[in-house]
């Protein structure tokens, strides 16, 4: 099995790309519409924000993912035991219990890999986080320890609307009413509210996490976009870090109004650049 990881992939969506790529699905394709996204899912057990239309596209380009039950330590077996030999699982643990983890024995951080069941008293266990290869776990350490078991499955595809220019259509398109939103929500963070704007950090995050991986879908297409100096380059992802950083140390701190402005500045100034960024590439591709 070889293992990809790339920037803007956290452990479990890693976990999610791999399996689709041993199923025969085109997973980079999923990525093609990240850049206009905003709707995010929020997952409150481990803090952080999520995509929506990554899980979405790959299901219409052939691969569903099902959770299996792990209620408790016996639904975990009995759901294990139901899989044939061969199929592929991503199990979420706590790294405490993970032996190839670095927090092993030491730190409790959630954490997921992929195991393929085996008939016998082992499977082996793939890392893309950490590029591990042929670990191994007892469903009993499974059922035990996990939090979440699920299975990426092969289903009918279906049409599924893609291309750069499309894309960029959709930035210029909805970018102002996304830059109106965010400023109004940071703004509403001045003199207070240091839990609001630590969930704006996180949100921003997501955003970087999706230009990464739409940066990806543009480097692995015949588009050719991706080539140009101006789109997503380094200056391009630092700014945004210094957007998130800056909401980060305002929700640090009661009397935030002067950075609370320095955020609303550079992250109105990086919505501008993006349609910009997505007018020339439309123009580009009309070319």
């Amino acid at each position: 099995m070889n293992l990809v990881y790339f920037r803007g992939l956290n452990c479990y969506h890693a976990c999610i790309v791999n399996v689709a790529a041993l199923l025969g699905v085109r997973y980079r394709d999923a990525f093609a519409t990240l850049w206009s996204e905003t709707d995010f899912s929020y997952d409150p057990m481990h803090d952080l924000y999520l995509t929506k239309r990554m899980m979405a596209n790959l299901e219409a380009l052939g691969a569903k993912l099902e959770p299996l039950n792990c209620a408790s330590k016996q639904v975990a077996e009995e759901g294990l035991c139901r899989l044939c030999p061969g199929a592929w699982i991503i199990v979420g643990m706590d790294a405490f219990h993970i032996a190839w983890n670095p927090f092993y024995q030491s730190l409790h951080s959630f954490h997921y890999f992929i195991v393929q069941k085996e008939a016998g008293e082992r499977s082996p266990c793939f890392d893309p986080m950490y590029s591990q290869k042929e670990m191994w776990i007892t469903p009993e350490e499974m059922s035990a320890h996990a939090f979440a078991l699920l299975q990426l499955r092969k289903v009918p595809q279906t049409p599924l609307s893609i291309g750069a220019a499309q894309e960029a259509q959709e930035v210029v398109r909805t970018h102002p009413e996304t830059q109106a939103n965010l400023l109004e929500n940071i703004r509403g963070c001045v003199r207070g509210e240091q839990k609001k704007v630590g969930l704006l950090a996180r949100y921003v995050d997501a955003m970087i996490n999706n230009r990464y991986l739409y940066r990806n879908y543009l480097q692995n297409s015949p588009s050719g976009l991706a080539a140009h100096p101006e789109f997503f380059n380094d200056d391009f992802f630092a700014q945004w870090t210094s957007v998130k950083n800056g909401l980060y140390k305002a929700s640090l701190v009661s009397d935030n109004e002067h950075i609370i402005d320095e955020v609303c500045k550079k992250f109105s100034s990086l919505i501008d650049m993006e349609i910009s960024m997505a007018e020339k590439m439309i123009a580009m591709a009309s070319n």
